[in-house]
């Protein structure tokens, strides 16, 4: 039997969008619009959203170290690591900053380590979901339901946590004693944090960013909450090398056996670009190893909004959203609403029988006539 599909949006905002945020991701506004016809269409029977939310001292903000942080896109290397000294005392005399840059690059020797320009603060504009992707989900079916959810990520001071289910590197592998200062004090300087939903998230926007999420950890919980009964997961958002990367990958191995159900929507998602100068500059900072080949070295599958609306979604010329039966077609099983061509050969047959059946009436009906005279 096939499950439900969720929608899993991964930080839509407005820090994150061309032309608008401190960290824009190029065609993002292209990417969102794809996501809203998605939406628009019904496809899906839940929506989850992730927000991306930090404090100007996090880990990957200017406001973290003493100097070496230039407030832009700044890569770090193990030659230029010493550069970069966390404000912080204790983190400082810890060396703790050179211990998490050698858990980066142990979790993934490939990716770059980066900080970045201040983003997706608490309470500010470029926080908050871009306005229009936020119209949809506002006026979609499934708002009025209460199963558009909204799930807050990143606000442990001392780790990136691209992935909506886990911190890159946990900062209690490096540190003991963890106060609750180093991992987060709120735009108002204090340390007050209602207790938060780690599994069902938030109904609304306005709800979540009430709460703080220092939880660093997997959470498993959230991950076999989304795939429970064979539900399929369509994963979408910015950036596409960043935390929608991280994203699928935590689904992808933390899904058992079904890593068919996992789905990356290619093209309502995009990546950052190399900044820094030289012959790589402008290119897609996963260029050597795209987000789309490795989701099918892990069993996953790729597609695009185009062929999720061609089989599920509402169809101009029929007039009906279209659902498929049982399992995805992309995938190659049969299933959906039986085409108009069908119908149509259908109903010839059936013309075709009546008429033959009104031609032998009619035969029958003058062979009586002729023997009654």
């Amino acid at each position: 039997m096939s499950g439900k599909k969720i929608l899993l949006i991964i930080d839509p905002q407005n820090d994150f969008t061309e032309g608008m945020g401190t960290l824009a991701v190029p065609k993002s506004i292209n990417d969102y619009q794809n996501i809203i016809k998605l939406i628009n269409a019904n496809i899906f029977d839940e929506i989850h959203v992730s927000l991306d939310t930090h404090t100007p001292k996090h880990i990957g903000h200017q406001g973290f170290y003493f100097n070496g942080h230039a407030g832009s896109v700044t890569p770090v290397t193990s030659d230029t690591l010493t550069n970069f000294i966390p404000k912080n005392q204790v983190l400082e005399q810890e060396k703790y900053f050179e211990k998490y840059f050698a858990q980066h690059q142990k979790q993934d020797a490939n990716r770059p380590v980066y900080l970045w320009p201040n983003h997706c603060l608490e309470h500010t504009e470029g926080h908050k979901v871009f306005n229009d992707l936020q119209t949809a989900l506002n006026n979609s079916n499934l708002n009025v339901e209460k199963k558009v959810r909204y799930h807050i990520k990143g606000q442990n001071q001392l780790t990136e946590m691209y992935s909506i289910f886990s911190a890159l590197v946990n900062p209690e592998c490096i540190l003991n004693d963890i106060t609750q200062e180093q991992k987060y004090i709120n735009m108002y300087g204090t340390f007050d944090i209602p207790a938060y939903n780690l599994i069902n998230g938030f109904k609304s926007y306005d709800e979540a960013i009430k709460y703080a999420n220092l939880h660093t950890n997997l959470n498993l919980g959230l991950i076999n909450r989304l795939l429970e009964e064979n539900n399929q997961i369509y994963v979408c958002g910015q950036a596409r090398t960043h935390c929608v990367k991280d994203s699928i990958m935590d689904l992808l191995k933390n899904c058992g056996e079904r890593p068919q159900d996992i789905f990356l929507i290619n093209d309502c998602t995009s990546p950052i670009p190399i900044s820094e100068e030289g012959p790589d500059k402008g290119k897609d900072i996963d260029f050597a190893n795209p987000l789309e080949h490795v989701v099918k070295e892990n069993q996953g599958n790729v597609t695009t909004s185009s062929e999720l609306l061609a089989v599920y979604g509402l169809r101009p010329s029929v007039g009906i959203v279209a659902r498929a039966k049982d399992a995805l077609a992309l995938k190659g099983i049969k299933g959906g609403k039986k085409s108009r061509k069908s119908k149509k050969v259908r109903k010839s047959k059936k013309v075709r029988k009546s008429k033959k059946e009104r031609r032998h009436t009619k035969k029958r009906r003058a062979k009586k006539s002729s023997h009654t005279q």
